[in-house]
């Protein structure tokens, strides 16, 4: 029985994070027959057990495993971060970005130490960026130096990650984001949805360093996010759902309840109570049209509804979300249906057509290159 122990931003997890375990538990359940043990690293453990309380029967049913429990450490005390490198076989730095902050230093801790314990590494399906600093980057490149092996989300955190760590990135490839086998698993355990009228919006204040050439302003950029929602919901029955409910790392209630009080319309509501994990995917699902601001909410929309547009706050000739338009085959028909935020466009996305639908071999390519990884363990 194989023994993994997964760290990250957990603690802090958004919607998208929670969607990230879910992914890697299907390909752990199809890749170790013979059963797996896995525990979660978190930087506030009371936060992930809420969270892990309202989404396991979903992990065991993505597993494969009914009676899957998973068990959290606190990453922030050293003695239970060693304690759980000691005992897995297998340790796994388990999606969302490696970028420039004081946490990923945990990871590159977490890794030697597993390094120096003849423990198995692997990277799994994380973005690359951005990282600001050149301290960052050294980290970046020390986390690849002690890693078995190393697969990004996508072909540009794997460029981005070659430009900063050279030959350290040099046994590194790129598949998908580890969401879309969460988001596939669950429409296809889940009966055909009824379809509502309704619009369901996943919208963020725009994060400055995401800001190209630093040219941009939040300010600029919830302006043109309230313009383009403003004309995209007139008359129409529109939920606003938040990506993230934990005041670290940003709360997106707080931007879109003052986006709901600026929009004076009466048919627009915020979800200010959390949702479970599979509550969120079934009203992506339900929904007559999304729109997707937050990565993961693009990902989770575009895979089970694809009547969705996108407001793309990243840069959009290299950031993750152009980039996961692209990986999927997505380029044309995305074309009227999305919008670069930091571009000042004149008229918000349009949705025209027919709704996108996943190609399966796609999918199925880039689950193989994940497993082909864990085969090694």
């Amino acid at each position: 029985m194989a023994r993994i122990a997964i760290v990250g931003w957990y603690g802090t997890e958004t919607t998208g994070d929670r969607a990230i375990l879910a992914g890697l538990l299907s390909l752990f359940g199809e890749s170790f027959t013979d059963g797996f043990e896995v525990s979660l690293g978190s930087m506030y453990p009371f936060y992930t057990r809420r969270t892990q309380s309202e989404d396991l029967p979903f992990l065991r049913l993505c597993a494969g495993n009914p009676q899957l429990d998973v068990p959290i450490f606190d990453v922030q005390k050293p003695q239970e971060l060693n304690a759980a490198i000691r005992r897995c076989d297998l340790l796994v730095m388990g999606g969302g970005p490696l970028m420039g902050m004081p946490s990923l230093f945990m990871v590159e801790y977490a890794f030697a130490r597993a390094r120096q314990l003849r423990r198995r590494t692997l990277v799994l399906g994380c973005g690359v960026g951005p990282m600001r600093r050149k301290i960052y980057e050294r980290s970046l490149a020390a986390i690849l130096r002690a890693a078995d092996g190393c697969i990004l989300r996508d072909r540009l955190s794997l460029d981005e990650c070659t430009r900063i760590a050279g030959a350290a990135a040099a046994a590194a490839t790129a598949a998908i984001d580890p969401a879309v086998f969460a988001a596939i698993r669950y429409a296809q355990a889940s009966p055909a949805p009824e379809k509502d009228d309704a619009v369901v919006a996943c919208l963020r204040s725009f994060p400055e360093e995401y800001s190209v050439g630093r040219h941009v302003s939040a300010q600029a950029v919830n302006c043109a996010v309230k313009d383009a929602v403003s004309r995209l919901c007139a008359g129409r029955k529109t939920l606003l759902l938040p990506m993230h409910c934990f005041g670290v790392g940003g709360d997106d209630r707080y931007f879109l309840n003052h986006l709901c009080r600026e929009l004076q319309n009466p048919g627009v509501t915020v979800q200010n109570e959390p949702l479970t994990l599979c509550q969120t995917l079934e009203r992506f699902r339900c929904a007559d049209l999304c729109i997707g601001m937050r990565f993961h909410a693009v990902v989770l929309q575009t895979v089970l509804n694809g009547r969705n547009l996108i407001l793309d706050y990243t840069d959009p000739a290299k950031g993750k979300i152009a980039g996961f338009i692209r990986q999927i085959g997505g380029e044309e028909r995305y074309r009227s249906r999305y919008m670069a935020l930091q571009e000042s466009p004149a008229a918000p996305p349009r949705f025209d057509g027919e709704p996108f639908v996943l190609d399966a071999a796609v999918v199925t390519r880039y689950r193989e290159t994940y497993l082909d990884a864990l085969s090694v363990v």
